[in-house]
């Protein structure tokens, strides 16, 4: 969801080719002023922090990886294994675990290398931009630009706490290696036993990482296509750049800016991108907090949907709501 204000920048920088994230400051002013309505001794302090963001990363990402690389998942970063055990207790404790992590992203590719797989580090620096931007947190500026723009009201970052106790919030249901499937939000001692999310549970984080996650419901998914295409969360020509194709993935396959596109049938067809090398693994499952509905909704449910995961993916088929 960090389609909006990293978007812009993206679109505003991208074409020159500005290194991440210190050669963003050359087209900040241009970016505050057009796109978030910030002018003069305010727009200073917004590129002074971003110029901030800088001082974490090794010079080689600073001079060679720039927000194009981000977006498009051909940054050729990577980071350590992330600790899958650890649960989470605060939303603090959440944003400075992916910051550090972030900081300790290497460079082990060459930057703008066609890739189909998104580094965690590639979405946790684009919020980490966003925030120095906009001047508040990933969450909160999600939830009041992109989800209340578009009237998608029920959608959310929502906590654990928040999943636990409100019953329109659907579970994840795990396999685990006996055969037996449980509610992994209530059993965050239990971990999937499959390769590409292997211990993982989403119930662990308290809230989703910082340029990733949150619940949805499907009439919100529809609102927000809605909004995309109809100038309300992006002006058209930036939305036409933000889903245009970057990357040739196959012969008729591309990557946009964070989604997946396909030729089918004479038609552009648009999905979220899910790749078994993205550390967020879990997060990144098609579905996995598609959770919330109102009451007065119909139920519904995904196909092949029985409440729990049929291929060791906690969420993936399951239904929208318990």
């Amino acid at each position: 969801m960090t389609t909006d204000v990293t978007g812009f920048i993206a679109c505003d920088c991208a074409a020159d080719r500005v290194p991440l994230p210190g050669g963003l400051v050359h087209a900040t002013d241009r970016f505050l002023e057009a796109h978030l309505g910030v002018r003069g001794p305010a727009s200073s302090q917004a590129c002074a922090d971003i110029r901030e963001i800088r001082l974490g990363f090794g010079k080689d990402i600073a001079d060679q990886v720039n927000i194009h690389h981000l977006l498009s998942g051909t940054s050729g970063l990577d980071i350590p294994d992330e600790d899958v055990q650890r649960i989470f207790q605060s939303r603090d404790e959440v944003h400075e675990y992916y910051e550090q992590r972030a900081r300790q992203a290497k460079l082990v590719g060459v930057p703008g290398t066609p890739d189909t797989a998104h580094a965690e580090a590639e979405v946790t620096i684009s919020a980490l931009i966003m925030e120095a931007v906009a001047g508040t947190t990933y969450w909160d500026y999600v939830q009041e630009n992109i989800f209340k723009r578009c009237g998608m009201t029920g959608s959310a970052f929502y906590t654990r706490p928040q999943w636990l106790t409100d019953k329109h919030i659907a579970h994840p249901y795990m396999k685990l290696a006996d055969g037996s499937v449980v509610d992994a939000l209530r059993n965050l001692d239990k971990g999937s036993p499959y390769p590409y999310v292997l211990g993982k549970n989403p119930g662990r984080a308290f809230i989703d990482a910082p340029g990733d996650g949150g619940f949805a419901t499907a009439r919100d998914l529809v609102r927000f296509a809605h909004a995309l295409s109809d100038g309300t969360v992006l002006d058209r020509p930036w939305a036409d750049v933000l889903t245009a194709a970057k990357i040739p993935h196959g012969p008729a396959s591309f990557g946009a800016y964070g989604i997946a596109i396909d030729i089918i049938n004479g038609q552009w067809m648009f999905q979220r991108r899910w790749q078994p090398r993205c550390r967020r693994q879990l997060e990144h499952l098609p579905g996995h907090r598609l959770g919330r509905r109102h009451p007065q909704q119909p139920r519904l449910r995904r196909r092949g949907a029985a409440g729990h995961d049929r291929a060791g993916n906690a969420g993936h088929h399951r239904s929208l709501a318990r």
